[in-house]
């Protein structure tokens, strides 16, 4: 009986993340329903200019500090929104977002840990925040 529930809790973990990743997904693509000519042509917040949201662990490592944490932000804003909680500020949202940025770094600062898609390591990092 408890190797029984030890599979039920491995479904109800796969499940959950499952479903986080699709949530993620899901929010990267709203926000990429802006037409092309109402997109800023250059960043000047903190928070613009994210593109990570598909890349895999490789991809994020070489990436710019500025671009991780616009994209963290990204993901951020989408999980407060989906909870229903507007936040009162973007420093709000940025605190978040680098707490969020450091979950994620601990988690692939292995060298070997390259082809994980990054959907998936936020979404157990959400997870585990409790968020």
């Amino acid at each position: 009986m408890p190797q029984d529930k030890k599979v039920i809790w491995k479904l109800i973990l796969v499940v959950t993340v499952v479903a986080v990743v699709v949530l993620l997904l899901k929010m990267y693509d709203s926000l990429n329903t802006q037409p092309t000519a109402i997109r800023p042509t250059h960043v000047k917040e903190w928070y613009q200019g994210g593109t990570l949201h598909k890349s895999t662990a490789s991809q994020w490592k070489r990436a710019e500090y500025r671009n991780r944490l616009a994209t963290t932000a990204d993901w951020v804003s989408g999980t407060m929104r989906q909870k229903g909680y507007t936040p009162r500020s973007m420093d709000e949202v940025k605190e978040k977002a680098k707490e969020l940025l450091i979950c994620v770094e601990e988690a692939i600062d292995d060298p070997r840990i390259t082809d994980q898609q990054m959907t998936e390591v936020v979404a157990i990092c959400i997870i585990l925040m409790g968020w």
